[in-house]
Parts: C-alpha cells; sequence; structure tokens
C-alpha cells in the first residue's frame, strides 16, 4: 500500500521522473514563478547595481587617495629643494668667507714673517759677519737668501765670504737675476 501511494504521489507531483510526460502547469504557479523569477532577477540586478556604484565609489576613493599622496610627496620634494638650495648657498657663501679668511691668516703670516726677517736683517747688520756666517750656515738656504738681501751689502758680502763655498754658491743662486724676488718690509735705514 505504502508503495502504491508513493507511486500515485509521484505521478502527480513528478511525472517526468516515471517517464511520462511533465503535467500541465496551472496558471497561477506559472504566474506566481514567473513573478518569483522576476523578483529574483530584479533582486540580482539590484544587488549588482549596488555591488558596481561601491566598487566605483572605492576605486575614486583609491584614486582621490593616490592624488593626495602625490600632492604630499610633490609639495614634500619641492620643500626638500628649497632647504637643499639654501644650505647649497650657504655652504658657497660659508666657502668663500672660509677663503677669504684663509687668504687674509696667510697675508698676516706673511706680512709677519716679512717683518720677522726685516729684524733679523736689522740685527744681522749690527753683528759679526762670521757669527752670522756661522747662523745662516745651518738656516734653510731659501731664508738665508731673503735675510742677506735686506741686509747692508757691505755687510751681506762679508757673511757670504765668511760661508763655505758650496753654501755661498746655493745662496747666490737663490738671489740670482732669475730667482724669485719677495716683498719683504724693508726698513730704508737697513740698506749701504
Amino acid at each position: 500500500m505504502l508503495l502504491m501511494g508513493g507511486g500515485i504521489y509521484i505521478f502527480k507531483t513528478q511525472p517526468e521522473v516515471l517517464g511520462l510526460p511533465p503535467l500541465p502547469a496551472d496558471s497561477t504557479q506559472v504566474a506566481a514563478k514567473a513573478k518569483y523569477d522576476a523578483e529574483l532577477v530584479a533582486k540580482r540586478e539590484k544587488e549588482k547595481q549596488e555591488f558596481e556604484r561601491r566598487k566605483v565609489e572605492e576605486e575614486k576613493r583609491k584614486k582621490d587617495s593616490l592624488i593626495n599622496i602625490i600632492y604630499a610627496l610633490t609639495d614634500s620634494l619641492n620643500r626638500a629643494r628649497s632647504e637643499y638650495g639654501t644650505a647649497a648657498r650657504k655652504v658657497s657663501e660659508l666657502s668663500l668667507e672660509m677663503s677669504r679668511q684663509q687668504q687674509e691668516a696667510t697675508a698676516k703670516q706673511d706680512a709677519a714673517e716679512k717683518e720677522n726677517y726685516a729684524v733679523l736683517a736689522r740685527m744681522y747688520n749690527a753683528a759679526n759677519p762670521k757669527d752670522v756666517a756661522k747662523i745662516l750656515k745651518i738656516a734653510d738656504a731659501q731664508k738665508a737668501a731673503t735675510i742677506l738681501k735686506l741686509m747692508k751689502n757691505k755687510v751681506a758680502a762679508k757673511v757670504i765670504e765668511a760661508l763655505p763655498p758650496k753654501q755661498a754658491i746655493e745662496i747666490m743662486q737663490l738671489n740670482g737675476p732669475n730667482a724669485p724676488v719677495e716683498e719683504v718690509v724693508e726698513n730704508p735705514k737697513a740698506k749701504n
């Protein structure tokens, strides 16, 4: 009986399972199914549109975020360039100032050294030429030549006579016509 009841139920509800043609559908069922299908399609379409809208909004938000980042980086780069330019100008100015100060220091040192040579020349003019020769014998040849140039000619000649010949020749070559002339602070009374 159960088997028979199950067969009738299948025949009435799903005859295609038994290999029979499907039952003609009633119009209310068809209308309800069509309405359900239309609502389902409309719901899916609405969800798709909402997804597309969110996707566009997200892309716009990302684009705006990237644009803001680009503007911030551009501003930072421009500030860095400006700071670099300022620093480069300061370095250049400091370099020029340092160079000027070094030139001044060198000039002062040269002037002091030349004044020192002039003082030594005046002292050696009053000293015994043989004693001066002993001192200049151990001195640097260029310095000795400079001091001798500043001394009175007669005294300088006596000092050169007292020097060993080899050293005297070396000093004389430094004082020769092609020798570099040093600008020295002179005492006009010290010459002849």
